[in-house]
């Protein structure tokens, strides 16, 4: 049996988190004064590696040599406690550049110092202070450390730095262009607005700016450039895009209407003038532009009318918003070649060089009169012993009716029907029994009338 009992008791010696449990102790015992001995251990460990304060720590392989350690007895195992704190470590934000995307994310990752214990990760980003265009921008370290123990084996400490930038998106604007009647100019009305590449739900919009056509004629799918385009809204100021644009767009056809107007309904010789007028409604010329024909071809019956200076193309010249040509002519044989017949006669009008921008459409461009050719008739002598000569005096070739009635309204007889040429006269005796009293005459030449009394004094 030994001499003594040695008592060896352990005093924790605390450290800063390492990720080990791995402790060093200093031992203490009741060796009896004088004696030599000395005192070792093989480990000492914390229960876990986690930071805490009183942890327990386990000391094995307690071991005595030296002069007097065959006099004692002694415990080979001892606990006591210690205190694991967390290690401090410092993260530090960078420099970050990146192009507006409607987010306060950076792709860059701070930087920690020191290291980390082997094995513990790191969860840190940094984030710009808002999310608009800017420099100098204040880039915030945040995050967390994967130690196992909720990030609490360290203790951070953060810095910002003000070197963060965001640049402008660029985004690309379109329109579209309404299309048009044509108008003599190359405005064009925009009709919709788009901006491709915004960020979902940011405020921004696509405006002002003017359109105008590639030319002011009409066409399909021309060309529209609008310049003059600019950002508004609330987020405006984070994007770029492009001031101009170009779309597609018609310009149409301007319907125009047209009248002809003749100035009297009939004529009844081969002398009366007519005025023969043609309008183009709103054929004017628009902004300096072609008007919708140059000149107006008149004809009736089929037949070219020709002004005074021998010119079948009478000019359409401005009158106000519209174009007109008047031409004034006498219905004579010269400019009718042959004999006209009774009847409704139609005037036309031609339009000469029509511009591809109108379309002239009738309303009508053909009017309606009547030609009635006048005639004369001499009734001799009469009052009458009995013998009556009628003499008919036509202006235009026509078929004439003669009838006779007496005067209860009974027919006697038709006195002549048959042609007379234009400009003859024809003397037709009737050599029929007439009793004395008094008779009616009755001419006519297709829809003009003539009536008028013969009186009988005496037998014939």
């Amino acid at each position: 049996l030994k001499e003594f009992v040695l008592t060896i008791t352990a005093e924790g010696i605390d450290k800063m988190y390492d990720g080990n449990t791995q402790a060093t102790v200093n031992l203490f015992d009741n060796r009896q004064p004088g004696d030599q001995l000395t005192i070792a251990y093989t480990h000492a460990t914390f229960d876990t590696k986690n930071v805490g304060t009183g942890k327990s720590v386990f000391v094995n392989g307690i071991m005595i040599s030296g002069r007097d350690a065959d006099k004692y007895g002694y415990n080979t195992t001892t606990t006591t406690t210690a205190d694991i704190v967390p290690k401090p470590i410092t993260v530090m934000a960078v420099a970050d550049s990146k192009e507006y995307n409607g987010t306060i994310v950076s792709d860059e990752v701070p930087t920690i110092s020191p290291n980390l214990v082997f094995d513990d990760t790191a969860e840190f980003i940094q984030t710009y202070d808002t999310k608009n265009v800017g420099t100098g921008k204040t880039m915030s370290p945040s995050g967390r450390v994967n130690d196992g123990n909720d990030g609490n084996n360290y203790t951070v400490t953060y810095h910002t730095v003000d070197l963060g930038i965001i640049t402008p998106k660029p985004i690309t604007g379109s329109i579209t262009a309404a299309d048009k009647v044509y108008d003599g100019t190359i405005a064009a009305t925009i009709l919709t607005r788009t901006l491709n590449g915004v960020i979902l739900r940011d405020d921004v919009s696509y405006v002002g700016g003017t359109a105008n056509f590639d030319t002011p004629t009409v066409g399909q799918g021309k060309t529209v450039t609008g310049t003059g385009f600019s950002l508004t809204g609330a987020d405006a100021s984070n994007y770029t895009v492009n001031d101009s644009t170009t779309t597609k767009a018609d310009i149409l056809v301007l319907v125009v209407g047209t009248t002809l107007a003749v100035n009297a309904s009939t004529f009844t010789h081969y002398s009366d003038q007519v005025t023969l007028t043609a309008t183009v409604s709103g054929g004017a010329p628009l902004a300096n532009g072609p008007q919708a024909a140059a000149s107006v071809i008149f004809s009736i019956e089929g037949r070219v009318i020709r002004g005074n200076s021998n010119n079948a193309n009478i000019p359409l010249v401005v009158s106000g918003p519209n174009l007109v040509a008047t031409i004034t002519v006498s219905i004579l044989e010269t400019t009718i070649t042959g004999s006209m017949v009774p009847g409704t006669k139609g005037a036309t009008a031609y339009f000469n060089d029509e511009n591809i921008n109108y379309k002239l459409v009738p309303n009508p461009t053909k009017a309606s009169f009547e030609f009635s050719p006048g005639f004369n008739i001499l009734v001799y002598p009469n009052p009458s012993p009995g013998l009556v000569n009628f003499k008919i005096s036509v202006d235009a070739g026509a078929i004439v009716i003669l009838d006779l009635y007496a005067s209860d309204g009974q027919l006697v007889a038709r006195v002549f029907e048959g042609f007379i040429p234009t400009g003859e006269s024809k003397t037709i005796p009737y050599h029929g029994y007439l009793a004395q009293g008094i008779y009616r005459y009755r001419a006519r030449i297709g829809n003009e009338v003539k009536m008028g009394n013969v009186i009988i004094i005496g037998v014939y």
